[in-house]
Parts: C-alpha cells; structure tokens; sequence
C-alpha cells in the first residue's frame, strides 16, 4: 500500500546534491522520481539521515531536503519547500524536462 500524500512521476535527469559547507563541491546525481513532496536520487555520495542539504534541478531551481532514507535503491529526499511550490516544479520538469 502507498501511504504517499503525493503522485509520484518516474523521471531520469541530472541533478546536483549541495551541502551546506562551503568547502565541499555539489555532487553529481541522477533524480530517478520526484513528486511535491520529495525525490529520489542515485548517487555514490554518502549522506547522513536527517542531514538537511540542498538538490537543485537544473536550471528549475535549488531546494532545501531533508535525507529520510538510504538503501541501494538510492536517497529517500523531503522538500522543506510548500507542496504548492514543489507542484509546480513537478509540472514544469514534466514539460520542460
């Protein structure tokens, strides 16, 4: 059963992971579904759960997340960002991929 409050969309674009110490570079991933509430990425990039970083999507934006899980299926990713918001980011990666 999907107790998601959000639709999820199957997507595969790159996407960049931004910590927020200065001195570490963004880190190339690959953002394998996204929804209004949260994404999931493939990346070799170690994150620590809770950890709050930033994901930007191309030139659609750079989002503040939370890391809720990690497996081998990749990272489990909350937008701190309003539904509202992240709905029409959904709407214009569907579009403009």
């Amino acid at each position: 059963m999907n107790n998601r409050s959000h639709s999820r969309h199957t997507i595969n674009i790159k996407a960049l992971l931004h910590s927020h110490d200065s001195k570490t570079s963004p880190t190339e991933c690959s953002l394998v579904d996204l929804s209004a509430g949260g994404a999931r990425v493939v990346s070799n990039k170690k994150l620590d759960r809770d950890s709050i970083i930033s994901l930007q999507i191309g030139t659609f934006g750079i989002f503040s997340i939370e890391v809720i899980w990690m497996n081998n299926a990749g990272i489990g990713l909350k937008f701190n960002e309003t539904a509202e918001v992240m709905a029409e980011v959904v709407m214009a990666v569907a579009v403009y991929g």
